[in-house]
């Protein structure tokens, strides 16, 4: 079994600073965005943020798929017809201003059920936006997401997975469980071929894995190429692939300490 390396959530020398900023950004919130206060209900304690998810400890032998950075004009419709035909679900991380671009993409995303995660509403680095900023975004991109799908959506991925402690406080005031990932074959590296993507997730995978992919973001056929032979791969050592909230459900979550961005 591969190594998991442990990483610490956040440091309590950081807490009177960000309290302060976090107060402040809250105080605006309220004043600009009065809706705000039914979720916005108070800046969380030092013991009160919720790790992320990466991977759930399970017998079963099952891993979640999960896409980040559409829906794509041209990827996204292709990897929903290769999971259709393999009678697969995933679930699809989504950038709020790709769903206003193509709402069609989304709604079939949800109509085939597959299930739908904020993915923030551009995909920008939201440790260096302030704390008003960081609600507004995934504020905006959430409502959007269940506006255009009709469902509600339960899952925050930030990009690049960076964290700091107003971006999950944000993500936790507005409902959402961060989920990250324990399998990255970096199919986002065009120097990567398909062989690559494919070794490392036929060796890597284990039951109550994340794996990161994307259908967004750039050029996906290697990556699709390697998704349909590791898709025959693993089913054929026993694996099913369920979606993040069925995996979830499947057992208890190991969540690990994550050192947030400067």
């Amino acid at each position: 079994m591969r190594k998991l390396v442990a990483r610490v959530w956040f440091r309590r020398s950081v807490l009177p600073s960000c309290m302060g900023l976090a107060v402040f950004a809250a105080s605006l919130l309220f004043l600009f965005f009065p809706e705000s206060k039914d979720v916005f209900g108070g800046i969380p304690g030092n013991d009160e943020l919720v790790a992320p998810v990466y991977r759930v400890q399970t017998k079963e032998k099952v891993i979640a798929l999960t896409f980040d950075d559409g829906p794509h004009p041209v990827y996204t419709g292709k990897i929903l017809k290769m999971l259709r035909d393999k009678g697969i679900r995933a679930t699809f991380f989504l950038n709020g201003h790709h769903v206003k671009a193509h709402p069609a993409l989304a709604k079939q995303i949800v109509l085939q059920g597959h299930e739908v995660g904020n993915h923030g509403y551009y995909h920008r680095d939201l440790t260096k936006l302030s704390p008003v900023e960081i609600y507004q975004d995934l504020a905006k991109s959430g409502q959007l997401i269940k506006q255009i799908t009709g469902k509600e959506v339960a899952y925050f991925r930030p990009m690049g997975g960076k964290l700091n402690r107003d971006v999950v406080a944000s993500a936790q005031q507005l409902g959402f469980k961060i989920v990250l990932w324990s399998v990255d074959p970096k199919d986002w590296d065009m120097k990567n071929p398909a062989s690559i993507i494919e070794e490392t997730l036929v060796t890597e995978a284990e039951s109550g894995d994340i794996v990161l992919l994307h259908d967004g973001g750039g050029h996906q056929e290697t990556m699709m190429k390697a998704l349909d032979r590791v898709i025959r791969k693993l089913q054929k050592k026993g694996f099913r692939f369920v979606t993040v909230s069925e995996l979830l459900a499947e057992s208890r979550q190991e969540q690990k300490a994550h050192l947030p961005v400067p």
